[in-house]
C-alpha cells in the first residue's frame, strides 16, 4: 500500500509493546516528517540498512557514549529496549 504517502506495516517484534503489539498492522503517513519535526514521545519509521525500524522519541539531542544514553547532558535513568528490528521492506 503506497497510496498518497502511505504504508502498510506488518510489526514482527515486542519492542513497542504495550503501545503496539507483535502482529499487528499499521498504517504510517510516510510524508508526515517532511514539513515537521518529530517531536519527544512521537512514534516514528525509520530506514537502515534496508530494515524498518519503528522507534519511540526520547529526545532531541542524545548522545550514546560506553553503552549509556546521554540526554541534555545527564544520563537516561530508564533502561530503553534493546530490540532495534522491526520489520524487513516489503515489496
Amino acid at each position: 500500500m503506497h497510496l498518497a504517502g502511505l504504508r502498510l506495516f506488518n510489526i514482527p517484534v515486542s519492542s513497542m509493546e504495550p503501545t503496539i503489539r507483535q502482529g499487528d498492522r499499521i498504517i504510517a503517513d510516510m510524508k508526515y516528517y517532511q514539513s515537521r519535526d518529530p517531536k519527544i514521545h512521537d512514534t516514528v519509521i525509520l530506514k537502515k540498512d534496508d530494515v524498518w525500524l519503528i522507534k519511540r522519541m526520547i529526545a532531541a539531542g542524545v548522545v550514546g557514549k560506553g553503552g549509556f544514553i546521554y540526554v541534555n547532558g545527564p544520563m537516561l535513568s530508564e533502561n530503553p529496549t534493546c530490540n532495534t528490528m522491526a520489520t524487513r521492506r516489503s515489496g
